[in-house]
């Protein structure tokens, strides 16, 4: 009798096991759902010129749509609205306005306001410990399509000259859209999701003309940390 109970506590013990190794890598309950997406962005810029340029900061609000490919692997494609924002400080020499005076250079705080569609398409895979918490990696392009992009100056008291602004985009401006390569984590409970993911810029975003031997061209890179929900 002691040798039967003993048989059935390791046969229940290695059936836990094997349940708990497909679970975790394979779980046969995988399917299709809808998730709603709410983040806020942390933006850089990359170029050969970029030392006069600011972090910036913004959000992004969306959907994506988890589909099961093999076993706990995984596509994602998704659709969500931005708005990033850009910091630059100009630096403007005024004309002597004396000879022999030396100009004193000023700093104008400039930002580039930028707002639009992103569409991603990730692929991952998520380690399922439980039926409650998943732990996923994944990596994939998104396409940023801008349809919005203008730069605002601050008015400085001691500043009389009036510094053109408007939209930037056209030829030597903003791009109306950019490529980049995702790479995040995210972590499940229940519905609930945590992720936190990277951007790096694949195309440029901005051309920026100072001379025909001097551009400055550069790429946006993003850092989201984002809260969902899973339907």
């Amino acid at each position: 009798m002691k040798k039967i109970l003993l048989s059935l506590i390791f046969a229940i013990a290695a059936a836990s096991a094997v349940s708990a190794q497909n679970l975790l890598l394979a779980n046969p309950d995988n399917e299709a759902y809808l998730g709603a997406r709410i983040g806020v962005d942390l933006t850089s810029t990359s170029g050969p010129s970029t030392n006069t340029y600011n972090n910036g900061a913004g959000f992004s609000i969306g959907a994506v749509y988890n589909i099961p490919v093999w076993q706990n692997l995984y596509v994602e494609p998704g659709l969500s609205f931005f708005y990033n924002t850009f910091s630059e400080d100009i630096i403007r020499i005024p004309s002597e306005d004396a000879p022999g005076e030396v100009p004193v250079e000023q700093i104008i705080p400039r930002s580039i306001r930028n707002f639009g569609f992103r569409i991603p398409l990730l692929a991952g895979y998520h380690f399922d410990f439980t039926d409650m918490v998943k732990i996923s990696v994944f990596t994939g392009p998104q396409l940023n399509i801008s349809l919005y992009a203008h730069d605002h100056i601050k008015k400085l008291p001691d500043v009389d000259e009036t510094l053109e602004v408007g939209s930037l985009f056209g030829q030597n401006g903003f791009k109306h859209w950019d490529l980049q390569w995702v790479f995040g984590a995210s972590v499940a409970y229940d519905r609930y999701v945590f992720s936190v993911q990277g951007g790096v810029g694949m195309t440029r975003v901005f051309n920026k003309t100072y001379t025909p031997a001097v551009t400055d061209k550069l790429r946006r890179n993003t850092c989201t940390i984002s809260l969902g929900y899973n339907f």
